[in-house]
């Protein structure tokens, strides 16, 4: 009994699955920290692994983790990791809160590494 438990609890954090429900193709907060509300525009042109904190919507899945946010001054790449989604089911059309870090590339646009997700009601 005691072996059939340790391996449950094991086997949880594969569980955890994307909630995201649209097509294939707080002030942000994670652990008490706080990061500026910016626009994409803004993401795009910041230096990796500034926190900060995104308002739009997330319109696609476009592979693995790999999904596109859109708000009022563009789109960015954000890669969301299984364990963010926290039970959060998003669609296409709902607004969303995203904190997380920009994260850049040599050669490539910044994309974003979300940390925490909510709906904004």
């Amino acid at each position: 009994m005691k072996y059939t438990i340790a391996f449950l609890i094991a086997l949880t954090p594969f569980a955890a699955k994307a909630q995201f429900t649209g097509s294939m193709n707080q002030n942000g907060t994670e652990r008490g920290l706080r990061a500026p509300l910016i626009t994409v525009a803004e993401a795009k042109k910041m230096s990796r692994d500034t926190y900060a904190t995104l308002e739009g919507k997330i319109t696609d899945h476009i592979k693995k983790e790999y999904y596109t946010f859109v708000d009022d001054t563009g789109s960015i790449m954000m890669e969301i990791e299984d364990k963010y989604w926290r039970g959060v089911r998003v669609g296409p059309n709902d607004r969303v809160r995203v904190y997380g870090e920009v994260e850049s590339k040599t050669f490539k646009e910044n994309e974003f590494e979300a940390k925490s997700i909510e709906i904004i009601k």
